[in-house]
């Protein structure tokens, strides 16, 4: 959580913008899938493909402007109020750890070379709004997840017997959370390199909803302590090698970080209070996200069990649990 009130209140402003450019994205996706015939994907699928990928492109620089926009205020904002209060902004933030487990027994994705994620910065104040990338860079991987999402997986629903509408439909809500992700790379890009070039900047730290998924949550609990490749592409599945970082339909975002005494945006700690509770140090990296993702979702059901009783007052979650 940012250190001035105005750093909290763009950072939450920053997150629901980019949440409405993916859902924006995604309803010109459904409108789409008319031009999508499911009878007949060969001779429709690359038109379809061309008009989503327009799609994506031009939403994708609305999420990497909106990201310039936002770093700039929010930085001017905690760097005047950090000024006002005596605080040096090279203060190395240091994230807690478990009292019986050293790093190599912590698994990857939250071992990362943490003591050198968040390097002590000089304090200077130079900062540049970064150039806008080449996004045909990523031209091959939007159109493979789009044929993945899309034809490829109304073909293979009719295969097995689905009604071809019915289908369309499916596929449909799974190429909108991809287009999604694909957008929403461009403001994650955006803070990625703007945090990297900041000399000011510590590092940064996930922003996520009220009531992320299970994956979100467990990547929030680390606090301010990711490196440059914490938005890489993943697998939506959460499964198979490499960085897992976010997924289809993901709502995350981060936050610069310019202090220690930066508190943690939303419910970070209370997940990070999780993880330590439901996990082993010392068995499997597989299993420790397992007992999580159990803990997490036992806690979702009893808020869920509570909204219906009428016995809280907390908002209803928003993550699936199914």
């Amino acid at each position: 959580m940012a250190v001035s009130e105005e750093g909290q209140e763009l950072t939450e402003q920053h997150r629901l913008q980019q949440v409405a450019i993916g859902a924006l994205v995604a309803l010109e996706v459904a409108q789409s899938m008319r031009l999508l015939d499911p009878l007949r994907l060969p001779g429709t699928a690359d038109g379809w493909v061309r008009a989503v990928a327009r799609l994506i492109t031009a939403r994708r620089r609305q999420s990497w402007r909106a990201a310039v926009r936002y770093y700039e205020a929010f930085r001017a904002a905690e760097l005047d109020a950090l000024a006002d209060i005596d605080i040096d902004p090279g203060e190395r933030p240091r994230p807690r750890r478990p009292a019986t487990a050293a790093d190599e027994d912590l698994p990857e994705f939250l071992r990362d070379d943490v003591d050198d994620v968040l390097e002590t910065p000089s304090t200077g104040s130079l900062w540049r709004p970064p150039a806008e990338p080449d996004w045909a860079a990523r031209e091959q991987a939007m159109v493979t997840s789009l044929m993945v999402t899309g034809p490829v997986g109304v073909r293979r629903r009719i295969e097995r017997g689905e009604e071809a509408p019915r289908a369309l439909e499916v596929a449909g809500v799974e190429v909108a959370g991809a287009a999604s992700r694909q957008t929403l790379y461009g403001g994650r890009k955006a803070m990625l390199e703007l945090v990297r070039e900041d000399r000011a900047a510590l590092g940064y730290i996930r922003v996520t909803d009220f009531q992320p998924c299970y994956f979100c949550a467990m990547l929030a609990s680390r606090g301010p302590v990711y490196k440059s490749d914490s938005f890489a592409e993943s697998d939506p599945r959460f499964e198979g090698a490499g960085k897992q970082k976010v997924h289809d339909h993901c709502g995350c975002t981060i936050e610069s970080v310019y202090s220690v005494r930066t508190g943690w945006p939303g419910r970070g700690k209370d997940y990070q209070d999780l993880w330590y509770e439901a996990t082993t140090p010392r068995t499997s990296p597989e299993q420790m996200r397992r007992d999580f993702r159990r803990a997490y979702e036992a806690q979702i059901r009893d808020l869920l069990k509570q909204q219906r009783d009428g016995t809280t007052n907390s908002p209803a979650p928003e993550a699936d649990v199914a």
